[in-house]
């Protein structure tokens, strides 16, 4: 169910039944991962080679950094929170945890500068974390 103030996609979601090859190939390798398939994989889908682009972005952006897995987690979700992104936070909640941010630290998160539970790197990375200007 929607609400007014809760926009939705307008676009169809790609059929499953016969998915394009390179759709079938993505959607494979997201299941083979342990991930589900989201509904803005099918969406992006509507252009497939789009998707495969996006995946490898995302995949570097991931594995190739020179941040921590954890650490990119933790701004993931300090960004989501302060851009007002609730599809982001539940989407990354999960993984943060599989990273090994704790549930404290993901609660602590709007006051971190408050408490002692991030280290003096996970410090700097959340002071870098901020509005610059109204979203």
């Amino acid at each position: 169910m929607t609400s007014p103030d809760r926009p939705i996609s307008r676009l169809p979601i790609p059929s499953q039944a016969e998915p394009h090859p390179i759709l079938a190939e993505m959607f494979a390798r997201i299941r083979a991962a342990g991930r589900r398939v989201l509904n803005i994989h099918r969406v992006v889908g509507l252009a497939p080679k789009l998707l495969r682009a996006q995946a490898t972005y995302a995949a570097a952006l991931r594995d190739e950094s020179s941040l921590p897995r954890a650490l990119q987690e933790l701004l993931i979700l300090r960004i989501a929170q302060l851009n007002n992104s609730e599809y982001e936070q539940s989407a990354h909640r999960g993984v943060a945890l599989q990273q090994g941010v704790t549930a404290e630290q993901i609660r602590a998160l709007p006051t971190w500068r408050d408490t002692t539970l991030f280290d003096e790197r996970q410090r700097a990375a959340l002071g870098r974390a901020t509005l610059t200007e109204p979203v």
